[in-house]
């Protein structure tokens, strides 16, 4: 679903998928659309190594989203300066 829509979204803005884990679909990656930006971060699977936080923390700083979809509930208390207005 995300690939479908990332390829909708990025006929209207800039769409960037950050991947923070070193595990993806090769075969979804090849599905999106070429002016979707993907960046991996590559985090080991289970590691607790805070530099991948800070990397991902940087490329948010540079992005500077309007909009973050994640699929882990608690990203967002990694994410410095982030404000969530929680319901």
């Amino acid at each position: 679903m995300l690939v479908n829509i990332a390829n909708e979204q990025v006929n209207h803005a800039d769409i960037y998928i950050i991947c923070i884990n070193d595990h993806y679909d090769q075969t979804l990656l090849d599905l999106l659309d070429q002016r979707v930006k993907f960046v991996k971060i590559g985090r080991p699977l289970g590691s607790r190594n805070p530099w991948y936080i800070l990397k991902m923390n940087y490329l948010i700083w540079k992005i500077n989203p309007d909009v973050i979809h994640s699929h882990d509930p608690n990203l967002s208390k990694y994410i410095i300066g982030l404000k969530w207005m929680n319901s």
